[in-house]
């Protein structure tokens, strides 16, 4: 076993990861995207993991999109392709041709309006309450 010094790893100058405020307006990155399906009902989604552009002791934010599809009720149906449409404008993401969300969505920059929830296990949390569309 090695041995490790943690005193050269400057513990003492962490920083605690805090939430913007309820209403924000913060530039996001997309940092991660997963897919994933709904076990109650098979339905696919992509987890979205982004981080605020210069804010790098803020918390990171989580969506979740669903893939519009036929396993979806009509009024399902229609919330997954709005908010997958306002996502991907959000995002400048090209819907005219085929991609790969886990490979292709990384990087990808955009605004949106922040929301704020707390609980118990995590403390304040940043989610997203409106992606702003580019003029």
């Amino acid at each position: 076993m090695s041995m490790i010094d943690p005193t050269e790893w400057d513990l003492e100058d962490s920083q605690e990861p805090y939430a913007l405020k309820d209403g924000a307006e913060a530039q996001l990155r997309i940092i991660e995207v997963r897919r994933g399906t709904r076990l109650d009902t098979e339905v696919e989604y992509y987890t979205v993991r982004m981080e605020v552009v210069g804010e790098p002791f803020s918390k990171e934010i989580t969506d979740w999109l669903d893939v519009p599809s036929r396993q979806l009720d009509a009024k399902r149906l229609n919330a997954a392709r709005q908010k997958m449409q306002r996502f991907m404008a959000c995002f400048a993401i090209d819907a005219s041709r085929p991609f790969d969300p886990t490979a292709d969505w990384f990087g990808c920059e955009g605004w949106a309006i922040l929301g704020l929830s707390k609980s118990e296990l995590y403390g304040e949390q940043n989610r997203i309450s409106r992606y702003i569309q580019p003029r």
